[in-house]
């Protein structure tokens, strides 16, 4: 076995304990073997391991110019210029081993994406769903750019075909209730984002979207209810106020009305603001609720 060997495996065998100590053990070892891209390639995986991009992308690059074109090696370079939000990098990088590694393709998208190159991305992606594919991200990704330039059919019919291929994801049924809201369709939107309840930590406009198809189909209390939790947990999301305001003067429940317009006061927001509240919206309000008599 001969002496670079050697390193590498006392380096592994310390990086079970101390990632550190293996590093130094590595850096020792290339003083002494300056040209081994070897040693550069272990100590830069150590640092990939630990989100070090930055640390192991100088790695991987020196291993690759001593001569050292493993594909796994380019594709850890890749993904570290990806981490590192620099997108024309990455993709150079993901383009050289695009046929041999799937997920290279994959994130060369995501890289596309980033940049806004969103017409080549779909093209990519397109192609990667159209093969054998091991994984339902190229299809999220794929319903997510189709929303973006308002294809909701074309993002449908591509959340159904993951559906099939790997049954229930959180993520597809809060994509595809999106789709179904925008086109209208609010019983299959409601369903969708029931089964989409357990996809971490909502955003504001997934409970906005929820909420709003949840009255439309007379689930009023349910609505109220996301609402309410839009409210407390995003404050400055105005459009949660408008609609909640909104929900209750149709049903002529004008004290609690009241009560959110308190809480928009409570926030310093005053009702007049034209650049934060709907205008014409909020005054059709509050010529009502004067008029009730909880003004």
């Amino acid at each position: 076995m001969d002496e670079v060997r050697k390193i590498i495996l006392q380096a592994q065998q310390a990086e079970k304990t101390n990632w550190i100590r293996a590093s130094q053990i590595l850096l020792d070892g290339m003083r002494k073997h300056p040209r081994s891209p070897s040693l550069r390639n272990e100590l830069g995986s150590i640092y990939f391991r630990r989100e070090l991009f930055r640390k192991a992308s100088l790695m991987f690059e020196e291993a690759l110019y001593l001569g050292n074109g493993q594909a796994d090696i380019i594709f850890k370079l890749g993904y570290c210029f990806l981490a590192q939000k620099e997108y024309e990098k990455a993709i150079t990088y993901f383009d050289m081993i695009a046929a041999i590694i799937p997920e290279a393709a994959y994130n060369k998208c995501i890289a596309l994406y980033q940049i806004d190159e969103k017409y080549q991305a779909i093209g990519c992606l397109e192609e990667i769903v159209s093969g054998e594919c091991y994984s339902e991200k190229p299809f999220l990704l794929l319903a997510r750019i189709y929303l973006d330039f308002e294809r909701y059919e074309k993002s449908i019919a591509v959340l159904d075909e993951a559906e099939k291929r790997y049954g229930y994801l959180d993520e597809l049924h809060y994509l595809r209730g999106f789709s179904h809201f925008r086109l209208k369709r609010w019983l299959a939107a409601y369903i969708d984002f029931q089964l989409s309840e357990s996809f971490g930590e909502p955003y504001p406009i997934h409970y906005r979207m929820y909420a709003l198809t949840s009255e439309k189909i007379g689930k009023t209390d349910k609505a109220i209810g996301l609402l309410k939790q839009c409210i407390e947990k995003y404050p400055d999301f105005y459009a949660s106020y408008y609609d909640l305001i909104n929900i209750y003067m149709h049903y002529d429940r004008y004290q609690d009305a009241m009560t959110v317009i308190r809480l928009l006061e409570k926030h310093g927001l005053s009702l007049d603001d034209k650049t934060k509240f709907e205008g014409v919206f909020f005054n059709k309000v509050f010529r009502e609720i004067r008029g009730s008599g909880y003004w």
